[in-house]
């Protein structure tokens, strides 16, 4: 299964890191990550995978990566 990401919030070159590291990871590990875990470089991070069809014309699923969107909410401490 391919992986994908759509609006990542990393420059390319850490998107790169990040897509090389998950497939060496898969690649020694097996088909390990399942759809709706997720994935980061700590317990903070919070990137889900989830199983689907592909956003870019692939055929069959892929292993989309949704990055945690950051609160809407505005902090207490603006004014405005």
């Amino acid at each position: 299964m391919e992986f994908e990401a759509q609006k990542a919030p990393e420059p390319p070159p850490a998107l790169w890191d990040r897509l090389y590291a998950l497939t060496a990871y898969v690649t020694e590990k097996g088909p390990v990550i399942n759809d709706g875990d997720t994935v980061g470089e700590d317990a903070q991070e919070k990137t889900r995978v989830v199983y689907s069809d592909s956003v870019y014309g692939h055929e069959g699923w892929v292993m989309r990566l949704e990055y945690e969107r950051a609160s809407q909410a505005r902090p207490w401490w603006k004014l405005w």
